[in-house]
């Protein structure tokens, strides 16, 4: 739902003042070569860690991911659920007539950019609606008490899609943690009340305090 990779090479860029690196290197090694200057956050460990948790998969249509990453800058997933939310409110009720403007904004980078908001559109409309599209996905953490969804830092939008401040970048792990982990909760216990999961602790959702040594 929200790319780690994405993030995690802005982070090091801004941590080392890198804007680039070299053709025939790879962030993989630059990162590991430059450990000690990035110096991870505990929250930025954590969001590692959550990134490839339960709390950050759902299933979407074919397509869709690779259609509304812009090349992984707007992967996401408040990004996302803010253009999904906008359907919702210009199609009530689904009439006859398919505003797609917001899937239009979306998918707006797609190379098959049509077939993409149509496996959507058709994708959002066996929810019926959006307070059901956030129930079934168990999307709850990922909105504020009025239904509206959450921004994972304040300034966040398509336009202005990467953190660029260590503040920023902070806001950000902080936000899409608490989402990720309330989220993964909710599944599992979900799963283990209808058998499908084994009745014991998830260590992946334990939120306790870590040494900054062990993240670095």
């Amino acid at each position: 739902m929200t790319s780690i990779w994405t993030t995690l090479k802005e982070y090091a860029k801004l941590k080392t003042g890198t804007h680039r690196i070299d053709e025939a290197d790879s962030w993989e090694l630059f990162i590991l070569r430059n450990h000690k200057k990035i110096d991870l956050s505990y929250h930025a460990g954590r969001f590692i860690q959550l990134g490839h948790s339960i709390g950050n998969f759902m299933p979407v249509p074919p397509g869709f991911n690779v259609g509304r990453s812009n090349y992984g800058k707007w992967d996401y997933w408040d990004l996302t659920l803010s253009q999904i939310h906008q359907w919702y409110m210009d199609n009530p009720g689904h009439s006859e007539y398919i505003n797609n403007r917001a899937l239009e904004i979306l998918f707006a980078n797609d190379r098959n950019k049509q077939t993409s908001i149509f496996n959507c559109g058709m994708w959002l409309k066996s929810f019926e609606t959006w307070e059901r599209f956030i129930q079934q996905n168990y999307m709850e953490s990922f909105v504020d008490k009025n239904g509206v969804p959450k921004r994972f830092f304040k300034s966040h939008s398509l336009n202005n899609p990467l953190p660029t401040t260590i503040k920023e970048f902070e806001e950000f792990f902080k936000t899409v943690n608490e989402c990720i982990m309330v989220r993964g909760k909710r599944i599992i216990a979900v799963m283990q009340a209808r058998g499908y999961a084994e009745q014991r602790p998830q260590n992946n959702f334990k939120d306790k305090p870590v040494e900054e040594s062990t993240l670095k």
